[in-house]
């Protein structure tokens, strides 16, 4: 293996460097860093409540050490008098034109979650308001349009990201991932508060995310240890003894049991860019010379 790794550096030119195996050690893993956008489409105190939780649940991932923070709280806000609203949210779901208004949801998302941009983060997107069984969100539309746009957006701005959605009757009405282009299928994983026949609850799924990150800091969610937590460990954490799952959820949905949901995995050798800025290399890197 040493001579291998020998005749490997004497081909490549100068500026790449492979770090030999030994060198490669296995450092404790990190937990994820997380960014938090949260929209809520609905106007009532239960939406308000809700989201009043995640906030909460980010402040305390934060107290206990795990990097995550909030982008941004958005609300819908009735107009008064039928007047066009002021409020930037707000004026996008009143867009009469649906094509126009999820353009524009598109583009409102893709710009929020290009804010603290960071290499190697993960942006939950959690949405809350009613919902009802023919896949119709309050306020905003077809579910299904809801997940196009985020799944354009996060595929635009190659950011993983997670539809973390409150509403009741959540799953009806959802698009199969597979239904997405393949460049989208990378980057984008739903969870949903109940399935296409349950309502959901209030004060529950603010409380589970909180125990998710909480989970997270000390290591009890990526059951594996390879560094990220993937679906089906995400899966098992939700249906733990003692779980707030009233409404059926929450439920996840990915391509693979084994699909990324927080955290990246990395190369098991080390790569070092004597050229241009050192980049961080996902598992599927190969070093050209």
């Amino acid at each position: 293996m040493r001579k291998l790794l020998l005749i490997l550096v004497l081909i490549l030119p100068i500026p790449l460097m492979i770090i030999p195996v030994e060198a490669a050690t296995q450092t404790a893993q990190k937990p994820p860093k997380i960014r938090v956008l949260i929209f809520k489409h609905s106007r009532e105190y239960i939406a308000d409540h809700d989201a009043e939780l995640v906030l909460q649940a980010i402040k305390h991932g934060e107290s206990q050490g795990l990097d995550v923070h909030s982008i941004g709280a958005y609300y819908f806000t009735e107009p008064v008098k039928g007047m066009v609203s002021d409020d930037p949210f707000t004026n996008i779901l009143m867009e009469p034109v649906e094509e126009k208004r999820f353009q524009r949801f598109q583009d409102f998302i893709s710009d929020n979650i290009k804010k603290d941009k960071s290499q190697r983060d993960n942006v939950i997107v959690f949405s809350v308001g009613h919902g009802s069984p023919s896949g119709y969100l309050h306020n905003i539309g077809q579910r299904t349009n809801v997940f196009k746009a985020l799944a354009a957006a996060a595929a635009e701005n190659k950011q993983p990201m997670l539809w973390w959605q409150l509403s009741c009757y959540a799953s009806a009405g959802l698009p199969s991932l597979s239904s997405l282009p393949p460049e989208q299928q990378k980057y984008f994983n739903m969870v949903a508060s109940s399935d296409s026949r349950q309502s959901s609850y209030i004060d529950i799924q603010g409380k589970i995310m909180d125990r998710l990150f909480t989970a997270m800091v000390n290591d009890k969610v990526d059951t594996n240890h390879n560094g990220v937590i993937e679906a089906n460990e995400l899966d098992a954490f939700f249906r733990l003894p003692g779980s707030l799952r009233d409404g059926g959820g929450p439920i996840v949905y990915s391509l693979k049991p084994d699909s990324i949901f927080f955290g990246f995995k990395g190369l098991g050798i080390p790569i070092l860019d004597r050229i241009g800025t050192q980049g961080i290399y996902n598992e599927e890197y190969v070093p050209i010379p």
